[in-house]
Parts: structure tokens; sequence; C-alpha cells
């Protein structure tokens, strides 16, 4: 007992021991080696462990032959050593044992508040002495009540004067309790430094058998008086003191009938006694006697008492019968849906300890159905109070319940199984509470949720709201869940998590936010380098929405700048900005003291002579630059500090001069400097512009002749015979030492910096985007067999020469498409299809590259200087090795990878190297078709500039799929003098040709489904046209599908798939903002839409819904799709409309309908679009099943003589991708098993769907008896455990319906499934065969499925009264042929076949099941 009032402080663990104490089973109590139970003729006898640890502070001695007492005999010995008034005859004294004799010689101590003081004159009165002051002599209460109840029994029957003593005794003792005061000296404890537990006089007694009577006869009525009459604190006390007496003493005489006695009091006590008794009740009753304080608690539960939650803690320590803990259960669910949050961890403490795992898992089933949380209605401290006590109830219930866990995980991965739609926030606070306590079988459920980004969040978002402070409680597990992510090859993981972490900072202690923040940066220091781009976002994030808390970790984030050389350019310009935001925070002196050091950091970057970290020190500046122009007051002379240190540093610097123009841009553009900061800057770049970049015809000439092997001449001109100043651009970098790329850049700065301060005119800089370019003869290099000659050498610059001359052209276009005048619209125009132009003959140029990847520059100044060839070559080989060492490790890298400025849209990226085997050597428009149609290839893209968003808004204008030709020239030079005669003329200039659409609808899909690109791209595009967006996209389809219809069949090859690409195109616009539109918080949004596109659509009826109005639109003509690639974008666009339409028929007809249409197509569909078709068809339709039942009746034929599979209807299905059809339908049919056919519905509807289901898998399972490869039974494998075991939990709910209905119908039922499951374990056993460890893997888990539904079917039927319909037989073993094999069959896997025991024992015998007409069974 020391031990366990010695752990009182620690509440779980006292709780957990005292549990133990009082167990409960399904057989009933448990002897532990706390509690020993057993039987005395005196009475019922409670184990006394704790009475090896009570001390008795005082020697009663006999004083009096006459007078005998307890310790008579000892009496000599003790006072041997004390000075006694009392005389005593030692000739009767016996020996006496060491262990007491040592005891007695020790002195003790009695202070004046020990009950024993005060009870000493009675005690002396009847031969009993306390040792004087000074004397410290110990007994314990073992001792004491031996020797106590020896007297007593001894007296009882001894002579007429001892029986005389001992009825003084009695009378006395109860005459001296009758008075309060001294009852409350009596329940005193005594006092003693030494010992820990200090028992009562009063309890001491108590412990004497013989004198339990005569006590009760007197502290029963006080204790009935206080619990009828208690109100006060005094009073309660008094109550609990005395209740207390009664605890854990090691004997109880008449134990019923003080049982009794205790209720009856109870029931008419107070409720502040009634609480009180309630919590004290468990450890006074015996155990045999707690049905009785059960009954007495149910009744009182099932009336809703406002004690429940106490009567639910009583629940949990005593011994509830089996016959009434169903109802305790049953009532506590009811009253728990119903109750406060704080009485919530008393009614988890009865539920979650059920021992019994049956029992368990219904209730945990009810409570996951049942009870759902919400926001707390009390204040936040209350709330996370109550949210405290409850998860130390869980962790305590998880310490002491070890079938917990593994139930809870069972039924969350149940209904997890595929596909996830929904997940409860009870059993992520579960899941957590389980990973907290160090239990890993709960990873695998949580892993499963965490592949579902947008649920993930969702659901934690929820479970911050509902459970306030619990994230704290059970945060260090979910960090260490969330940090093994980071060093995984998923890249979903490091999103999913980075999110996770920044949602949990915002909520929990600066403790636990410091560790998040540690954790950020030991990843980034040293951990895996693919997720390096996340945890930079997440610490964006975070210093976005909380900067000022951040500022307390900067010691931290400032670390990384150690390692910051290592990483990638918009990584390291991510980490910069961080560090400038808060640094740069208004109004706060942490801040001002951080910005003091984050200055000198920049200082010694920019005065470095390394390259990179001088570049780095460049974007630190400018982000300073930034956060400066981001404040309120603006403080100018800080900004023109900044502004011309990093000028004066960059000036002459070619890679930094770069850098700065990009990123200051990007300031300007977004902020609002002041004009004396940024004019000066503006005068100085248009002055260095014309010096650096431009050159007058009179030094054209010597130019062109510099090098005439390619060429160089003037071309692109836009400005030819007009009144202007005649420039020209040249790409030339020797004589100025700076790289070309600098030029775009310079180009963007400028144009940004001239609008800002000339309030949106361009008029100053207009001649810029007319200039001709120097560059090769691009008529020329059309040629292919001219660039099929010409050396690496030359067709590297002419390489060169292209991806300059592009990009300007790009930056030009961002910066005139918003102006408003005639004529640089004509030019914007123009020089679109200059664009075009250049970026057909650059992907002419790399796809004839012979030998090697052309060495292209890299488009970022950190990664790569581009002037030199060998330093590229050197580059890539180094490139190449280090790929491969992370692809050993973290596995495949993709060839490009984006290091894109996005902030507005004028990023450029990177490249990796191209193999040598995805290069074409020769040629030809069947290579080209997705290049050129695009204009944007994969190959090309990383290195061009992307558009500005306000490019976007030329998607305004009309689509022209048969221009006129213009001659822009002229019309440019009469503009000068007769503008408003042009206007018709311009009109017909200002259109959007194909070409042009798809190059400028590229560029905006590429933004918006870019992972990197931050900005909503479509959410500015749509805000610029409000309303207009949507009608621009529409009116293209209109022109498209109108010109489609008038003479398709006349275009030609490359005009066919020109507006292909258009077509593609628009639906991918369609679907993404359609996708940022929809969902419940965009509902309004979405009608919209919907409304906008339906007006589009002729012929449309009035009854017709919007919804299907829309799908009919967009359905269009199929017979224009001749790419899989655009299908798919119809599709998805369909089905965006289809998840969000009230009716949902209309439209599920329209794409079963073209799905039929594309799959019947003689297409080469890739792997990925199949599923993606199939999976469209079947979620979107009314009955997947009779789908699925079609296309395995089309696909497989039922004569086993045929080849399969059928491709006479859906061409195609080939045998080269059949497996991919295959696991399609296989996963479809389960997954529709496992989400939809859960309840039984109407009888003949239920029928029939699982009848139709094990029809598609029997056609499923005969498959592998032609097809036995591995593709093919691996996804048969994976998925037909989840179909077994959906019919065995869910499916047998009907065959006691069928067998009272029907029983031929019932034994029809069972036969048509006997027939798959019989093959299912017919490919096992040859899994086994073939030793293919790839399959073998899955065999237990199968097998383990088939053994259950068969016992769950035997028993299905025998409790319905069908016990003959079945019979177990012995199942021979059989390959796919049906040949008998050998049973012992050694297997490759034994880790995995041995995966429980049940396995071992059905490795020999596999008992499957068989039904005839007469219910008798065939053994084979």
């Amino acid at each position: 007992m020391k031990r366990l009032i010695g752990e009182i402080n620690n509440k779980l663990t006292v709780e957990r021991v005292r549990y133990l104490t009082m167990k409960r089973t399904k057989d009933g109590p448990v002897t532990k080696k706390l509690k020993r139970t057993f039987e005395s003729p005196g009475g019922h006898v409670r184990g006394n462990d704790s009475g090896d640890s009570e001390i008795w502070h005082s020697t009663a001695i006999s004083n009096s032959r006459n007078s005998p007492g307890p310790f008579r005999e000892a009496g000599s010995e003790i006072m041997g050593s004390q000075r006694s008034t009392t005389s005593l005859n030692t000739s009767n004294i016996r020996a006496v044992s060491p262990v007491i004799e040592a005891r007695a010689r020790s002195p003790v101590i009695i202070t004046e508040s020990s009950g024993h003081v005060h009870f000493s004159a009675v005690l002396q009165k009847h031969g009993f002495f306390l040792s004087p002051e000074g004397n410290a002599t110990q007994h314990d209460s073992m001792v004491f009540r031996k020797l106590m109840t020896d007297w007593v029994e001894k007296s009882s029957k001894g002579s007429a004067a001892e029986l005389e003593a001992l009825q003084n005794f009695t009378g006395d003792m109860k005459r001296y309790l009758g008075v309060k005061e001294n009852l409350l000296n009596a329940m005193s404890p005594t006092e003693h430094k030494k010992e820990l537990y200090q028992p009562s006089l009063l309890h001491s007694l108590l412990g004497v058998l013989p004198l339990q009577k005569p006590l009760f006869t007197v502290l029963f009525p006080s204790l009935a008086e206080t619990s009828y009459t208690v109100q006060d604190d005094e009073e309660v006390a008094f109550l609990v003191q005395l209740l207390n007496q009664f605890k854990w003493l090691p004997y109880l005489n008449e134990a019923e009938k003080i049982t009794d006695d205790l209720l009856e009091i109870f029931e008419r006590a107070t409720p502040k006694a009634q609480y009180e008794m309630m919590r004290l009740l468990p450890d006074i009753v015996p155990e045999v006697n707690h049905s009785k304080i059960g009954d007495k608690l149910l009744k009182l539960l099932e009336e809703f008492s406002p004690m429940c939650s106490s009567i639910m803690d009583c629940f949990s320590v005593i011994n509830v019968p089996d016959k009434d803990i169903v109802n305790v259960r049953n009532t506590a669910i009811e009253n728990m849906l119903v109750a406060n949050q704080k009485d919530l961890p008393a009614y988890l403490g009865f539920l979650l300890g059920i021992e019994d795992p049956d029992l368990l898992s219904t209730v945990i089933g009810d409570m996951r159905e049942k009870l759902i949380f919400r926001p707390p209605m009390e204040s936040l401290e209350d709330a996370k109070a109550n949210m405290k006590a409850m998860v130390y109830k869980i962790k305590f219930c998880v310490s002491i319940n070890r079938h917990l866990v593994h139930l809870w995980v069972k039924q969350i991965k149940e209904e997890f199984v595929l596909e996830a739609t929904e997940f409860k926030t009870l059993d992520l606070l579960m899941l957590l509470v389980f990973i907290d306590s160090a239990d890993r079988a709960a990873e695998a459920p949580l892993r499963n949720l965490f592949n579902n980004e947008d649920l993930t969040l969702h659901v934690l978002q929820e479970f911050i709201e509902n459970f306030p402070g619990v994230v704290d409680l059970v945060f260090d597990g979910l960090l260490k869940f969330c940090e093994k992510f980071f060093w995984t090859i998923a890249t979903k993981f490091y999103r999913v998590a980075s999110k996770v972490l920044v949602k949990l900072f915002n909520v929990v202690t600066d403790l636990h936010a410091r560790g998040i923040i540690q954790l950020f940066t030991c990843t980034l220091a040293h951990g895996n380098k693919l997720c390096r781009e996340y945890i930079i976002d997440a610490l964006t994030q975070i210093s976005q929405i909380d900067c000022a808390r951040l500022l307390r970790f900067t010691n931290l984030v400032m670390a990384i700048m150690d390692f910051v050389i290592e990483f990638e350019p918009s990584e390291i310009r991510n980490v910069i900005r961080i560090l400038a935001t808060v640094a740069y925070i208004p109004k706060n002196r942490e801040s001002e003291r951080f910005e003091t050091e984050f200055s000198i950091l920049l200082r010694k970057q920019l005065s470095q002579r390394n390259e990179k970290i001088k570049s780095i020190g460049v974007i630190g500046a400018v982000a300073a630059i930034d956060q400066l122009a981001k404040q309120e007051n603006i403080e100018t002379t800080k900004l023109r500090e900044l502004v011309d240190l990093v000028w004066n540093i960059v000036e002459r610097d070619g890679n930094s001069c770069w850098i700065f123009f990009d990123e200051m841009a990007a300031v300007v553009s977004e902020r609002d400097l002041p004009n004396d900061v940024l004019a000066p800057i503006k005068k100085i770049l248009g002055t260095k512009f014309q010096e650096r970049w431009t050159v007058v015809d009179s030094s054209v000439d010597g130019l062109m002749n510099q090098d005439e092997n390619l060429k160089i001449c003037q071309v692109l001109n836009a400005n030819e015979s007009m009144d202007v100043e005649s420039l020209s651009i040249r790409f030339d970098s020797e004589p100025i030492g700076l790289n070309p790329f600098v030029l775009a850049a310079h180009v963007k700065f400028l144009c940004a910096s001239e609008y800002k301060v000339a309030d949106g005119s361009l008029e100053e800089v207009d001649i810029i985007v007319g200039c001709p370019l120097l560059l090769p003869d691009l008529d020329y290099y059309r040629d292919i067999e001219t660039v099929l000659c010409c050396s690496s050498e030359r067709k590297n610059l002419l390489g060169h020469y292209l991806v300059y001359a592009i990009n300007l052209i790009r930056e030009l276009v961002s910066a005139f498409c918003s102006q408003k005048d005639s004529a640089s619209k004509i030019k914007v125009f123009l020089r679109l299809n200059h664009l075009v132009e250049l970026q057909k003959l650059l992907i002419s140029l790399v796809m004839n590259w012979e030998n090697n990847f052309p060495s292209l520059p890299f488009a970022y100044a950190l990664e790569k200087n581009t002037s030199a060839v060998s330093a590229f070559q050197a580059t890539k080989k180094r490139k190449k090795n280090q790929d491969k060492k992370n692809t050993k490790k973290f596995g495949p890298t993709p060839i490009f990878e984006d290091s894109s400025d996005s902030d507005t849209g004028g990023g450029v990226t990177k490249v990796a190297s191209l193999p040598k085997k995805n290069v074409p050597k020769i040629l030809g428009e069947k290579d080209l078709k997705d290049y050129v149609d695009e204009l944007q290839p994969t190959s090309i893209r990383p290195f061009l500039r992307r558009f500005h968003r306000n490019v976007f808004r030329l998607l305004r204008y009309r689509l022209v799929v048969n221009p006129p030709d213009v001659d822009h020239i002229a019309l440019l030079n009469a503009l000068q003098t007769e503008e408003n005669s042009c206007r018709n003329e311009v009109k017909q200039v200002i259109v959007l040709t194909p070409e042009t659409l798809v190059l400028v609808l590229r560029d905006l899909n590429e933004q918006v489904e870019s992972d990197k690109n931050k900005l909503c791209i479509v959410g500015d595009v749509a805000s610029i046209f409000s309303k207009d967006f949507l009608k621009c996209i529409c009116d293209h389809l209109d022109v498209l599908t109108t010109s489609c219809e008038a003479d398709f069949s006349s275009w030609t090859i490359a005009k066919k798939r020109q507006v292909e690409s258009c077509f593609r195109l628009l639906y991918n616009t369609l679907k993404n903002y359609l996708e940022r539109t929809c969902g419940r918080e965009h509902q309004e949004k979405f009608q919209q839409a919907m409304k906008i596109i339906s007006e589009h659509a002729e012929g449309s009826s009035e009854d017709q819904s919007v919804d299907g109005i829309v799908a009919k639109y967009l359905k269009g003509n199929p017979e224009f799709i001749n790419s899989p690639a655009t299908a798919v974008q119809q599709l998805k666009v369909l089905k965006i409309v289809h998840d969000n339409a009230a009716n949902k028929n209309c439209i599920s007809s329209i794409i079963a309908e073209i799905c039929m249409v594309y799959l019947k197509r003689r297409w080469k569909l890739p792997s990925t679009q199949i599923p993606f078709l199939l999976k469209t068809w079947l979620v979107t339709s009314d009955n997947p099943l009779e789908v699925m039942l079609m296309l395995t009746k089309d696909l497989i034929p039922e004569d086993p003589g045929k080849i399969i599979p059928d491709c006479s209807e859906y061409k195609s299905c080939t045998s080269a991708n059949f497996h991919t059809w295959y696991r399609s339908i296989m996963e479809a049919l389960c997954q529709h098993v496992v989400k939809n056919m859960k309840k039984v519905k109407d009888l003949d509807i239920s029928y029939v769907e699982w009848n139709d289901a094990i029809e598609i898998l029997k056609f499923l399972v005969a498959v592998i008896q032609q097809k036995r490869q591995a593709k093919i039974i691996t996804p048969l494998l994976k998925n037909s455990k989840f179909f077994l075991d959906s019919f065995t939990i869910y499916g047998v709910k009907l065959l006691p319906l069928l067998w009272n209905t029907d029983a031929n119908q019932a034994r029809s039922f069972l036969k048509h499934l006997q027939a798959p499951t019989r093959k299912i374990q017919y490919i096992c056993e040859h899994c086994k065969v073939e030793k293919n460890t790839a399959l073998i893997r899955y065999v237990p888990t199968v097998k383990r499925s088939l053994e259950s539904l068969v016992f769950r079917v035997r028993e299905i039927l025998a409790v319905h009264g069908a016990p003959n319909a079945f019979w177990m037989g012995s199942l021979k073993h059989r390959n796919l042929d049906g040949e008998e094999i050998n049973s012992q069959i050694t297997d490759i896997s034994d880790d995995e076949e041995d995966e429980s025991d049940e396995d071992e024992t059905t490795a020999n015998n596999d008992n499957l099941f068989e039904l005839s007409d007469e219910g008798s069974v065939d053994d084979n």
C-alpha cells in the first residue's frame, strides 16, 4: 500500500494501479499481486498487503496481571528500558519474536495532535499504556491487529473478570467515539516525519475484526446524520474523513449487510454526500458486493443524474457483472451524446476500459458513428481544461487496455480502404494519442490520411476548432511523425507535412513552435534535398501569417544561411525574403535589433568576390527594399541608400546585374516606390540601355560583317518606314562584358520603372518594342538541310541567339500589352507572330541536333555563365553523375527543374540535361506535332521567361481561324497621319490566330498548374476580366466549333493540329478556372460560371437544367477531338461540372456517351489515360456495376478458347494495355463494394447488386486461366481481399433473408460465389509454386479473408436454422490447370506467410465450403 499511496502525485500511475486492483474481465475478478481475496469464518477478509506499510505509533501494553491486554506478554521487554509508574509481574512473560522485540525497544514520540493522546485515558483505564514522550517505539498495524484480536477472543472466552474487562473496554470506546469531538480526534492521523502513510487510531481499531460490529453501531448513525444534512465544506470534510476510515480494511465482518446499510444511507443522502460516497464506495465494499453498487448506479445513470460523470468514474473501478455491463454501456453511450464536455473523460474512462474485445469493438463503432464534436461553447480556458482531462483519460485507457489501439485502428482501416472522402475528427484525436503513446500501429491509417492533402488540412482545421489545447498534448508524437515524411521519397508527403506544421505553428505554445522551426532548420541543413522547397514555402507562410512570433526564433532561421550556398536559386531567394520580412517589421524593437544584424550580413555578402554569394546579397538587398516599400511610412533615405549601394556594386557585374534587374522589376511592379527614388534609377537605365544594347544604322554594317558564317542581319523590324530614330538591338556581349540574358531583364526593369513614373505610359520607350533585332538570317536557317550541315559550335551559337531573342520579345510583349494606343497594340501582335516564328525555329534546331542536346544557356545567372560551351558540357557531365546519385538515394528526379521567380509571372527557369535517347535525329512532322502545335515544348519551355499576367488580357480579342494577310509595316506608317481612317485595318490586325492563342493559353495554364507559382493567375485574370474571362474562353470555343463544322474536312493536317491544340488548352483553362470556383465556399461563383457558359449553348430548351445545358455545350462534337490528351481535358471539365451539379443524371449520361466513344476509337492510349477514362465513366455513372459488367462481358469472352481481350468493341484495348484495363476495373469493383454496399437495402436490390458484383469477379478471376502474368495476378490478389472482407461483413447479411424467403435462391447465391473463391485459392497455390515474392506477399491476407468468409457463412447459416446446408471439407491443393499438387511447398517467404498463427495452421489444410442442392459436401 505504501507504493500505491507514494505515487499519488502521478495521476495516471495511481489510476492505473487502482484499476489493476479492481480489474474486470469477462470471467470475473482477476487475482493480482496488489490484491489477495480469501474467505474466513470470521467474515469477509480482504487482502492486507496495505497493512504492511501501516505504522502504529503508540505502544499499548498491559500494566496489570488482573487487567490483561493484548501486549501483556511483551510488557516487561518493552518496559525494561522505560520509567513506568506501574509495576509489572514478569513471571508470566513469554518470549516474543525478534522483530517485535526489536521494534519494542525503539523509542516513539507522540504529539498532541494525535488521536492516541486523547484516547489515552480510555486505553490506560483498561490496561493499555501509551509511551511517554521521548520513546520512539514503532508497532505496525498488523502487529496491533493481531495482538488486539487475540486479546479480544481470549477475553470473550476467558474468565468473568476478563469478559467484564472486554465489555467495559467496548462500552467506554463506544461512549468515547459517540462524541463528535472525540471522533475527530480518533480519525486524525498520527504524525511521524519518517513515515509516508500515517493511519489513524480509528482505522487501526476497525482493522480488529471483533471490534468492527460495536464500532459500526457508533459510526453508522453519525455517518447517516452527516450524509442527510451535509451542506458546507466543513461537513463534507468530516464525511470524507469518516468514510476514509472504512477504506482498505483487511477484514470486513458481515460485508453484505454493511453494503446494504451504506447504499441505504447513499440513497437518502444529499447530492454532495452522494458524490463523496460514490467516490469512496468501491474502496470500502468488497468486490463480491460490487454488483449491488452497480445496480444502484445504473438506476441513477438511466435517470441521467447530474452526477453521471461521478457514476462513470465509479463504474470504471467496480467489477460490473457481464449481465449488466451491456446495459451500462448502452446507457453510457446515450448519455455521452448529450453530456457536457467536462463529463466526457468519465464516460471515456469506463467505455474505453472495457476488456472484452467484442464488446469493446461495438463500443468503438458506436462512438465513432454517434459521437460528434463541435467547437466548445464555454470559455477557452475551461474548454482546454476539459480537453486536457479527456486526453489524459484516453492515454490512461491506452496504457491499460491492450485491445483498444488494435480495434480502433482496425475500424479506421476498414472505412479508409481505397479512397476516402471524409475522416472523423474523433479518429484523428485517437490516432494522435496513439502516436504520442509510441504505438506504431496508428502510423499506417494516419499515413493514408496524409495521402489526401485537402482532406488532411480540412480535418486538422476541424480538429483544432473542436479540441482546443489538445494539439499541445499530442504534439511530440505528431512532430516525430511529420519528421519521418521529410526523409521519404514521396513529394506529396513533403507538401502535406509542411502545411500541417504551418497550421500547428499558429496554435501551439512557444515551446512547441520552436520545435517546428528547429525541425525545419535541421531538415534544410542536413535533410533530404527534395523537400527543401516545401519547407521554405512553409516558413514563408509562417512569416506572412505571424511574423512577430517567428522573430523569436530568428537565431534558428539565421542558421540556414550557413548552408544556403548549396540551395537552388529560388530557394535562396525565398530564404532571404523570409529574413527580410522578419527584419523590417514596423514599430517593433526586437525587429530593429535584428535589422542591424541583417544589414551587416547583406554588406558582407555584397562585398564578396564569389559570384553566388554576391548574388545572394543582391537578392537580400532587393528583399529589404521590398519590405521597406510595404510600410505605411516609407523611409525614403533608407531606400535610396540601399538602391545606390546595390547599383554601384552590380553595374559591371553581369550575373549580379541580371538578378538585380529581375528582382527590382518585380518590386517596382508590385510596390509604390517614391518618385525621388525611382526617377534617378530609371534615367540611368535608359542611358545604359542605349549605350550597351543598341546600335545606330551606321554601325550595323560593321557588326553584321563580324561573323559571316552566322549571316547576322536586321530582322523582325516593326519600325520600318516609320519616322523614328533608326536603332537596332544587339545581342553581342563581348564589347560590354555582360551576359546577353541581362538584356531581357534590363528591358523588364526599364519598362516597369517608366510605367510607374509616367503613370502607366510607355511613350518615352515606345521605340524599343519595334526595333529590329540583329540575329542570324532566319530565312536561311529555316531550311532543315542547312541546319544539319552546320557545325556544333555554329548551331550552339544559333541556339543562343534564338533563346536571347525569344526572351527579349517575351519581355517586350509583357511590358507593352497594356498600352492603349493603336500602334502599340499592332506592334504587340506583330511581336507575338515573331515569337511564334522564333520558337518554331528553335524547336526545329533542337529536334535536329545530331549528337548531344544543344548547350543552350541556363536562364538563371546563379546557375551558369552561358558564354562558354565547354563549361556547359562540364556542368552537364557533373549534373549527370549527381542525378545518378540522387536517383539511387531518393528515386528518379525530373529532367527539368523549375527555379522561377513567379511573383509576377516574369521569372525564368533552368534546364537539366536531356537524355540523348529522347532527342530524335531526323526532323519529321510526327515528331514535332506536339512541339509545333503548342509552341512551347517541354524541352524548350524551361529556357523561356514567362509572360506577365497582363499579357493574358489579350484573350479578350477575337479569334480568327483564317486571318487575312495584312501589311503591318504599312499600317503602322499610315497610323502616324491618318489614324481615324485606319481603324478597320487595325481591327483586322488585333486578332488571335490559333498559333497566338495557343501561345498565350499555354503560358497561362503552365503558370496556373505550376506548384511553385504561388500566384493564382486564373484568379488574377478573372479579376481583370470579371465575367468577361469565361465569356472570352467560350467565344473562342464557339469560333473553333463553327470553323470545324464549316470546313473541317478541307483543312490540312497542320491546321487540324493547331485547332486541336486550341481545344485542348481552352478545356484546360476552363478546368483550372472551375477548380478554383467550386466547393462549398464558392458555390455562388460556380453557379454564376455555369450560367455564363450556358448562355453560349444553342438549341437548349427551357425545361433543361443549367448544368445539363453546360454539359451538352462542353460535349460539343467528339468528331473534332482527335487526340487523347484533348479528350482527357474535356472530361476533366465535365467531371467538375458533374461533381458540383444538383442534377447529375443528365451529365452522367453525357460523360458515359463520350467515354464510350473515345474508348472505342483505335487510339494508342497511354497507361495513365486508360484508368482516368474508365474511372471517370464509372464514378459518374448511376449504376457502376452495370457498366463494369458490360465491360467485362465485352472484353472477356465466356468461351475459354477465345483470345483475351476481345478488342472488337473497344478498339483502344489491346493485349499490350489489357493489364491496365484489368487493374482499373478490379480496383473500381472493390472500391464500389467497400463504399456503397455496406447496408442491406431492399432485398431484391441488394441481391441484384451482390450478384452482379460476384459475376464481375467471376469474369476477372477467369482471366488468370489464360493470362498468368504477374501484372494481371497482382491487382487481383491485392484487391480481392477487400471484396472478400466486405462480403464477409456486409454481404452475408443477405443470407438469413434469402434463406427465409427462398432457400434455393440462397443456395444458388452461395454457389455463385463459390466458383471465384475456389479459383482465387488455386491462384494462391500457383503463386507459391512459382515462388514469386512479389505475389506471395499478398497470399497470407487473401487466404485469411477466404477462411474468415467460410466460417462466417457457416455461423450465419447455423444461427438461422440451416446447419445442414453447410459442411466443411478439406480442399485439395490444385494449380490453375486443376491438377493436384503437393501441399508441402517450401515457401521462400516464411516471414510473410507466418504473419499469424492461423496462417500456419491453414497452410496444409485450406478449408473451403461446398454446397450442393441436397446440402451435402463435395470434398473436391
